[in-house]
């Protein structure tokens, strides 16, 4: 092979991975949040387009005013949309994808790194810095191929965006090992009773670490965890791992992510794809 036919090789493949990439988003995010991302900066390109009010309740009309529907797409004030935003998080999502199609091929540890995190993103709205929800993304192609599969959210706060995405899919295991949601964000979501909606009880578990988590808590949270998900028995578990975490939170990443691959994939006995984040 020449390096030019080589190039168009990998021109090909590029482009049939951004094409997969775009499909396996528009499977987990609304399409008009997913315009609002690509083409609202482009309103205002030399700022910042930040939410200045929300529509609360009345989330029933979406008008045209740029700052209306920041206040509709964006849960936040600390989340910005700017014309660095689609791109950043389409690269993020790329690499996600290009890690779960390695799961589809039959590798058992797979660790991707991504930029930025996801877990708090919704399926139409960006939420604490998160624009699209990698793991949501994984796991929903990923189950295309798969009859069952689980997504382990470890770190100190609550992985929101992640429940609300599959809290009505019986199909997909969501667990959470986090910090009390009563005193730290996502605030409003997280607790212990919160199991999947009427069609998928039980398909949600929230393991909440108690006001003042220890080592022994955090050990014995990710122990229940791995029990749950060997019980649901999927075909393969996409971890989600919070950056930056501080004692005793730090104990749930398993020493970095490919020491957790490793481990995770011998406990669970399944595949296990592993995304780390450079920022929470």
């Amino acid at each position: 092979m020449t390096a030019k036919s080589a190039s168009k090789t990998d021109d090909k493949d590029a482009a049939e991975l951004d094409s997969l990439c775009q499909y396996a988003i528009q499977g987990v995010h609304e399409a008009s949040y997913l315009e609002f991302l690509r083409f609202a900066p482009l309103e205002k390109p030399d700022a910042e387009i930040r939410a200045t009010l929300h529509p609360g309740c009345d989330r029933m009309r979406l008008p045209a005013h740029i700052e209306a529907r920041a206040g509709f797409y964006l849960a936040d004030a600390s989340t910005a949309v700017s014309p660095s935003t689609w791109p950043e998080a389409f690269n993020d999502a790329r690499n996600v994808m290009g890690g779960a199609l390695r799961v589809v091929a039959g590798e058992r540890q797979v660790v991707i790194r991504c930029a930025g995190s996801g877990r708090h993103a919704y399926a139409g709205r960006a939420a604490r810095g998160c624009h699209l929800n990698h793991a949501a993304i994984a796991a929903s192609f990923l189950r295309e191929s798969l009859p069952r599969v689980a997504v382990l959210s470890l770190g100190e706060h609550h992985a929101s965006g992640i429940q609300s995405i599959f809290l009505s899919r019986a199909d997909v295991l969501t667990v959470s090992v986090h910090g009390d949601p009563a005193q730290r964000y996502p605030f409003y979501t997280g607790y212990a009773d919160e199991h999947g909606s009427e069609d998928a009880a039980g398909a949600n578990l929230n393991l909440v670490l108690g006001a003042e988590p220890d080592e022994k808590a955090a050990d014995a949270a990710l122990a229940e965890a791995c029990e749950a998900i060997r019980r649901f028995s999927p075909g393969a578990v996409v971890v989600d791992i919070e950056a930056g975490l501080g004692a005793p939170f730090d104990r749930l990443a398993l020493s970095g992510p490919a020491a957790a691959a490793r481990k995770l994939s011998g406990a669970l006995n399944c595949p296990v794809m592993v995304i780390a984040c450079e920022t929470s």
